[in-house]
């Protein structure tokens, strides 16, 4: 049919973020499994913060909005959406990165 489908570009999507949150040193990466959202372990890059406190930080400082895993069962790690188109995801995920090494974006 030559269609990409919705299931094609979220897997495009998730690919994108993983490729660039892969290259986080102190990240851990929970792959999903046909979610729109990864969950991503950041206990390493917290610096004495709480994971909502994290945060509250990447929003003001990386302008990245993410929520705490904790409601998920994901304790020290953060859920991020990649339900929005690519180039912002690529954005996103380099201003993540970037801020979970200790600096920011």
């Amino acid at each position: 049919r030559g269609e990409i489908t919705h299931r094609q570009e979220f897997a495009a999507r998730r690919q994108i973020a993983l490729e660039i949150l892969s290259k986080g040193r102190k990240l851990k990466l929970t792959a999903p499994m046909g979610a729109f959202y990864v969950f991503v372990e950041v206990s390493q890059c917290l610096r004495g913060l709480s994971v909502e406190a994290w945060c509250e930080q990447l929003l003001a400082q990386a302008g990245v909005a993410v929520v705490p895993g904790t409601p998920f069962g994901e304790s020290g790690a953060v859920r991020l959406s990649f339900a929005t188109d690519e180039k912002t995801i690529q954005e996103g995920c380099r201003r993540f990165v970037q801020f979970s090494e200790g600096s920011s974006a």
